[in-house]
């Protein structure tokens, strides 16, 4: 079983990750998303816990919907 931090910093991995496959600045992600850089940041360290709502803001606007986020994380350990 993974500890809560541990599934906060694969989620946020996973973020940064499709955010730079996406060509995406911090900065543009967060405008996108009405949300701090700061913000966006401190998910992508996994420092931040989001709720599941946000999560789901962050992913449609990386282009995708929450379970195909869900299955291209899990495809990408």
């Amino acid at each position: 079983m993974m500890l809560d931090d541990d599934v906060l910093k694969r989620i946020g991995s996973a973020i940064k990750a499709l955010r730079m496959e996406k060509g995406l600045s911090q900065q543009a992600l967060s405008e996108s998303c009405q949300v701090d850089r700061g913000f966006i940041s401190s998910v992508e360290r996994g420092v931040r816990n989001i709720s599941v709502v946000t999560l789901c803001m962050i992913v449609n606007q990386l282009g995708m919907d929450f379970v195909s986020f869900a299955k291209w994380m899990d495809s990408s350990k």
